[in-house]
């Protein structure tokens, strides 16, 4: 390891991992001034700070009591930092061994320094005003590393396997998500951006609602962090089908006196609706039979005189027609009804 006092070499008398001890000639510090003592590792990294070399003053110490900001983030960009204490008029400012610009030379409370860009580099530094070769204590000042942008590896559902109109939820997958991120699908030419509803998130998932008014095409999904730094990726939402309306046939079969009966909706998703009136009270046996003949549901069940109304579910019925077929002995009806 080197020790260097503006351009001079100094002799290192001991060293420790922490701590160096060097001679100073005092020919180097004949004059008052802040020359800069600068230490070089065998790795050519470099750590700098002013050495101040005062003489009798009339003058009191510069002193600090806070600073704002008290640490940010390497952008590479000049940035402001707004020191408060107790200044004469001409004080100068140090980050590490680089001077600072002094926006506000006459202000005694407050002084506002200009962080160069070359400068915002992340790092622990040493804060300190100077004035007459008098030098605050040194305030620590911590420039964080610049995050990571994120990055996006797989959507769910993936894109082009969603109908428009339809809301779902959307799992993100990739790195670097931070709190306060927002999710966006922009339209590909750029004329419409529909923000997503963002339910969790954390370091490598994102879940966020898609909406129903988003109509179908094609989209940049971006996911944009607090700091600006932003992750995108195509994602499409299919056309909804064609509104079609199928009318099928009912076949009512009716057998002796028969029973007057409707079996509804038809056609048929989840559940059906059988109504049948009967002259009086009766146990009802309810059939019903695929294509094949084979039956898929049988039960009786107790009518009273009057309106009779049973549900069933269907839900687990294959697509296809079924005949239902109603009976209470001595009376019967058969309906068609199509389960899709």
């Amino acid at each position: 390891v080197t020790v260097q006092l503006g351009e001079v070499n100094l002799p290192v008398t001991s060293y420790s991992p922490t701590e160096l001890t060097v001679t100073v000639p005092a020919s180097l510090v004949a004059k008052p001034g802040l020359p800069v003592v600068v230490v070089t590792n065998p790795d050519k990294q470099v750590a700098g700070a002013r050495l101040p070399v005062t003489s009798n003053s009339t003058y009191s110490p510069p002193r600090i009591s806070g600073i704002t900001p008290v640490t940010t983030t390497a952008t590479g960009t000049a940035f402001t930092i707004t020191i408060y204490g107790h200044f004469q008029p001409g004080a100068t400012a140090y980050l590490g061994s680089q001077p600072l610009v002094v926006v506000n030379q006459n202000d005694s409370t407050k002084l506002v320094v200009i962080v160069p860009a070359n400068l915002n580099v992340a790092g622990d530094y040493g804060l300190i005003v100077a004035h007459a070769n008098l030098l605050t204590e040194i305030v620590p000042f911590t420039i964080l590393p610049k995050p990571l942008a994120p990055a996006i590896s797989i959507v769910t559902p993936e894109s082009h396997t969603k109908v428009a109109g339809t809301a779902f939820d959307m799992i993100i997958l990739g790195d670097n998500f931070i709190a306060g991120l927002t999710v966006t699908l922009v339209a590909s030419d750029g004329a419409k951006k529909y923000n997503l509803r963002v339910k969790s998130i954390n370091l490598n998932t994102i879940i966020a609602t898609v909406p129903t008014e988003i109509p179908s095409g094609q989209y940049n999904l971006v996911v944009t962090n607090p700091d600006a730094q932003v992750a995108s990726q195509q994602y499409g939402l299919l056309k909804p089908p064609p509104d079609i309306i199928i009318r099928y046939p009912t076949v009512d079969v009716h057998i002796n006196n028969s029973i007057p009966i409707r079996v509804y909706p038809n056609p048929a998703w989840e559940f059906i609706t059988v109504e049948a009136r009967f002259e009086q009270a009766a146990d009802v046996a309810i059939t019903i039979t695929n294509v094949l003949g084979q039956v898929v549901k049988s039960f009786t069940t107790r009518a009273f005189g009057g309106q009779f109304t049973h549900q069933l579910n269907v839900a687990d019925f294959p697509a296809g027609t079924y005949m239902v077929d109603v009976t209470d002995g001595a009376n019967r009806a058969v309906q068609t009804i199509i389960k899709q």
